[in-house]
């Protein structure tokens, strides 16, 4: 099986085989570096709704996966995203006509493969990788920190997109650190994941801040059209601005983003970027890995059904919130309330 690279080139098992073999154990400064770029200090360390999290499927929606605790939702909904890019869009996408719900497990296990690669190649500038994986020997006495053999699978692979430990030059803060007390992933993570760098804002390009003085201030953004996008609850309540860049992506995929809680909302097909009149249509899929859905939440869309945007209303779904970001003029029809009748509102989870 190959590997896509963004730029069209591929990489073979061999090569990463080559790569894979060049394995040494972490030693205690770079063990030391990480848990400061992680927690802010040497001692804390992730908590069981991380050490119990691996990237498992569910049986319905099978492409989806199963998020046990608050806490890991945004490395899980990212990495969601890409998987979902390749079994779409990707080098061996599935035909979308036969649907996305009907899916073997050889091509989820295979679409979970190329999307894991593809972001650590991406957080390695296209260069190299680096896999971080469970060693026999110990760096961190048990006396000391929590032992890092009990850490499961997305801890391993979060570790492997930060390992480089370059992104403190792209974060605006280098001080700042990427998992919080409350065990949630900072936004330096879901950029890293989705466009290989750990910058902290949602807007378009560097914005350079002058207090008057001779010393500026550059707050990083997004650099250039991603191939995955991001919406934010934010932006519906005016208190930040998600630019062009992430909200309109290269394939119709985003990460939704409703305070600490990541989801996902997609399209099967790039055609819904031709849809701007009134008569048009489409249809968007969201998944929440936290939520128990029992069927696919389905969202119809009509871009311009409006001709202003509705009134804002704090009692909608943070989906459709989130959609209006990115459709004002949008009419948003769903069929939520049949699917997931006992479930609220994500903000906070």
């Amino acid at each position: 099986m190959q590997f896509n690279k963004m730029n069209g080139s591929t990489i073979s098992c061999d090569v990463l085989s080559s790569f894979m073999a060049e394995k040494r154990p972490i030693t205690i400064d770079e063990a030391c570096a990480l848990r400061l770029l992680l927690f802010g200090n040497t001692m804390n360390s992730f908590g069981v709704a991380w050490t119990e999290q691996s990237f498992h499927f569910r049986c319905v929606p099978p492409y989806g996966f199963i998020q046990k605790r608050a806490g890991p939702c945004g490395v899980l909904a990212a990495v969601q995203a890409f998987v979902i890019y390749e079994l779409l869009f990707g080098v061996s996408c599935i035909d979308a006509k036969l649907g996305i719900s009907k899916l073997k497990s050889r091509e989820k296990k295979e679409a979970l493969a190329r999307a894991l690669t593809y972001i650590l190649w991406q957080a390695g500038d296209d260069e190299r990788a680096v896999v971080a994986i469970k060693h026999n020997d110990i760096v961190f006495d048990a006396s000391t920190a929590t032992n890092i053999l009990e850490f499961d699978g997305i801890i391993e692979y979060n570790i492997s997109t930060i390992i480089y430990l370059k992104i403190k030059q792209e974060m605006d803060d280098p001080g700042s650190h990427l998992i919080g007390g409350d065990g949630y992933c900072s936004q330096e993570v879901i950029n890293l994941i989705l466009i290989g760098k750990a910058v902290p804002n949602l807007f378009d390009g560097d914005l350079e801040l002058n207090s008057g003085g001779s010393e500026t201030t550059l707050l990083r953004g997004i650099p250039k059209q991603s191939k995955i996008g991001l919406l934010s609850l934010y932006e519906y309540q005016e208190t930040c601005t998600v630019g062009d860049n992430y909200k309109n992506p290269i394939y119709p995929i985003w990460i939704l983003l409703a305070e600490s809680h990541f989801t996902v909302l997609f399209a099967v097909s790039k055609d819904i970027f031709k849809k701007r009149k009134s008569k048009d249509t489409f249809v968007l899929y969201h998944y929440d890995g936290l939520a128990k859905q029992h069927a696919e939440t389905i969202y119809a869309i009509n871009p311009a059904a409006n001709t202003s945007p509705p009134p804002k209303d704090k009692t909608l779904p943070i989906a459709i919130r989130c959609i209006y970001t990115r459709w004002p003029y949008a009419s948003v029809e769903t069929n939520e309330k049949e699917v997931n009748e006992d479930q609220t509102e994500a903000s906070g989870v």
